[in-house]
């Protein structure tokens, strides 16, 4: 008897229900997540017979439809995304330089939700310099929510103000970032650079107001530097003098704040000397010029002036017709003597007493400095005038000593001559005047002869 074998039956893919991984690259949007897949994998109809005829049968003839296999794997559906939070902040600032201590510079920062999702405010700036940062409610902005939504765009506002380190620096370097709902934005840097102002000021004087008429007379000289720009100058100060060789400045750890640098404000007195020699007797003065130098910044050129002693010479009159007067005369030679005094220390001084019985040169070219005053004790007058004659010969004294320099010549008498036996009135007129000409100067307190 033959036996009847059982109908073979499609094997169970376990694998039917699962997606197929090659198909992740369609969009969410394809027709393919909506397809419904058949139940029925022979795809044969309600006459398929698996044993006998009809148009599929696996173990005999007919056509069959299983090619139509491949395309029945279901795609599988793109995951979704986590979302992705993300500020970005652009930082401005409105000044481009700053030169002065006290000046302000205003800061912006652009804040923006860049990411996909919404950031609940408040939104914050953490700025390296700025402590006064200010950013708006975010309810100010976009459609006024609590929130900084997707792409919407809030700006913060800070200053800062400029101290002297950051003019010596030279610029300003700050950076920032900003926070919102625990996400931080990425570091955004804003510069300004320092404009510097160099102003260095020396002022020069010398200790001394005059030199005396003989060579080898020191002269000493200060060089007050002082830094008026608006950065410090970093040491050390030079003296540069078309006279002087032997410049010295201290340290500039010794000044101000005692640091390496000359800062704002700071003064510093540089020292040199100079020793006169035979053409400064012949000009009469010594003139030289300094700059100074920090840095590579050169100061103003100053220039000092100093003088030859004057020569100073006095004549008085000691004859009978003052000596009602004497008391007078006393006084106003002591108040031109202690005028010069006042002017000079180092003039060469020479006075002379006169009358007919008397030429007396009491002081010939003396330090005027140690001349005392005049009393009723040391000046005494008697005997004849003979003015003419005695001022003309002081006159000539003092020009054969050969005196250089500016000549001053003092004359105290009441003017009456009655004794000149020698020259006239006129005659020491014209020598005064000559004299005149070669740049001596005359006084006459009591009564002019010129």
């Amino acid at each position: 008897e033959a036996t009847q074998e059982p109908a073979p039956t499609d094997p169970v893919d376990e694998d039917d229900d699962d997606c197929d991984p090659d198909h992740l690259a369609l969009a969410p949007s394809s027709n393919r997540f909506n397809m419904s897949v058949a139940s029925d994998r022979s795809h044969g109809g309600d006459d398929g017979d698996h044993n006998g005829g009809g148009d599929s049968d696996h173990n005999g003839g007919g056509d069959s439809d299983n090619g139509d296999d491949e395309d029945d794997d279901v795609p599988c559906a793109s995951p979704t995304p986590p979302p992705n939070p993300q500020l970005t902040l652009v930082k401005s600032v409105q000044e481009s330089s700053f030169d002065t201590v006290g000046d302000v510079l205003h800061y912006e920062f652009e804040v923006t939700n860049s990411g996909d999702i919404l950031l609940a405010g408040p939104v914050t700036i953490d700025d390296s310099l700025t402590t006064d940062e200010s950013c708006p409610d975010v309810s100010t902005v976009g459609n006024f929510d609590g929130n900084l939504d997707v792409a919407e765009v809030i700006v913060c506002t800070a200053t800062y103000t400029i101290v002297q380190a950051d003019i010596d620096r030279g610029n300003v370097d700050n950076t920032a970032s900003a926070s919102a709902d625990g996400t931080i934005s990425n570091d955004s840097t804003a510069s300004v650079a320092a404009t510097i102002l160099t102003d260095l000021v020396l002022v020069k004087s010398a200790t001394e107001t005059e030199y005396l008429q003989t060579p080898g007379d020191v002269i000493h000289y200060t060089f007050a530097v002082t830094n008026n720009g608006n950065a410090a100058l970093a040491g050390p100060v030079t003296i540069d003098d078309d006279m002087t060789t032997d410049e010295s400045c201290p340290d500039l750890g010794t000044v101000g704040n005692f640091d390496a640098n000359l800062d704002v404000g700071e003064t510093i007195e540089c020292t040199a000397t100079y020793t006169t020699v035979a053409d400064d007797i012949t000009a009469q003065s010594v003139t030289n010029h300094a700059t100074a130098t920090v840095d590579s910044v050169t100061s103003n050129t100053d220039t000092a002036v100093v003088p030859m002693a004057p020569t100073v010479a006095m004549v008085i009159d000691a004859t009978g017709s003052t000596a009602g007067k004497r008391q007078g005369t006393i006084n106003a030679y002591n108040t031109v003597l202690q005028q010069w005094q006042a002017k000079t220390q180092k003039a060469p001084y020479s006075l002379t007493f006169f009358n007919t019985k008397r030429y007396d040169q009491a002081y010939i070219d003396v330090p005027i400095s140690g001349v005392p005053l005049l009393t009723l004790a040391t000046y005494s007058s008697c005997c004849g005038s003979d003015i003419y004659d005695k001022v003309t010969r002081a006159i000539n004294d003092l020009a054969a000593r050969n005196p250089v320099g500016k000549v001053t010549f003092v004359v105290f008498t009441d003017g009456i001559d009655n004794s000149s036996t020698t020259y006239t009135k006129a005659s020491l007129k014209a020598l005064i005047a000559q004299k005149k000409l070669e740049g001596w100067k005359f006084q006459f307190p009591n009564a002019s002869l010129a």
